[in-house]
């Protein structure tokens, strides 16, 4: 934990250059992606590699939605934004902070969320106290509640609203 908020420093700096360069260059649209087919986060059998395939989200493609506020969600976890930049829309913020985020932690920088992205913060999720429970846990203990439903399809808390996590709709509060 020590060296993820260590790395968060060097990040902070390469965020704010970052979301600078992000308001004058617009990003082309990512690809659609056979992994979204369902619409939701889903998987089967063993819950480890439910996210290995998910995305890309990104500006322009599949940019508002609830899979949107699951990816803030974690780079708030991770420190990478605040509270109220949870809008469920993919807009230069958003992308910004997933470049620094990639950028930190080694991974080919796109500025969309994409399956290595989303196979990279997977290493985080925790089982929790009940079957289908499970728990995000980044910088400081910030943590981020999940259910498995039976089906596979995945739903995520954001305070007491729980919604699926889904790439065709933006249902949660902080959606509005």
């Amino acid at each position: 934990m020590k060296a993820r908020s260590m790395l968060l420093e060097s990040a902070k700096a390469i965020l704010a250059a970052t979301v600078v360069g992000t308001l004058i260059v617009s990003a082309a649209p990512a690809p659609a992606s056979a992994s979204i087919g369902s619409g939701f986060v889903d998987g089967s059998g063993d819950w480890t590699n439910d996210w290995e395939n998910e995305g890309p989200i990104g500006m322009g493609s599949y940019s508002r939605n609830n899979v949107v506020a699951m990816w803030q969600q974690i780079l708030w976890a991770e420190g990478y934004l605040a509270g109220f930049d949870i809008d469920c829309v993919f807009g230069p913020v958003t992308a910004a902070a997933t470049r620094a985020f990639q950028d930190v932690n080694g991974l080919f920088i796109t500025g969309r969320a994409d399956p290595d992205s989303f196979k990279y913060v997977s290493r985080w999720l925790q089982e929790g106290s009940a079957p289908g429970k499970y728990r995000y846990i980044g910088i400081e203990s910030r943590r981020i509640d999940f259910n498995r439903q039976s089906s596979g399809i995945w739903n995520m808390y954001i305070g007491g609203d729980l919604h699926n996590l889904s790439y065709t709709y933006a249902n949660f509060d902080v959606c509005d």
